[in-house]
């Protein structure tokens, strides 16, 4: 797979998840994760704070990496 077409795959990946986080309750969030040693809040600050393509990446995309990373923060 050619580079640009990885990344154009991968941040189709990562808008498909903006949106599944939102609904968790605080005690979703601290379930471990199929990831060892990882909870749920773990996984998905990681995979929000991943490098990605700057130009691309979509606004909303930031919301999420923001909200991430302040409820990774609090965990």
């Amino acid at each position: 797979m050619e580079r640009s077409a990885a990344w154009t795959a991968i941040e189709d990946q990562r808008r498909a998840l903006v949106h599944l986080p939102e609904d968790l309750s605080e005690q979703e969030w601290r379930q471990p994760s199929p990831c060892e040693r990882w909870t749920v809040r773990q996984v998905a600050a990681h995979l929000a704070l991943q490098d990605t393509t700057w130009s691309a990446m979509p606004r909303v995309m930031l919301g999420f990496r923001r909200r991430a990373r302040d409820l990774a923060q609090r965990g």
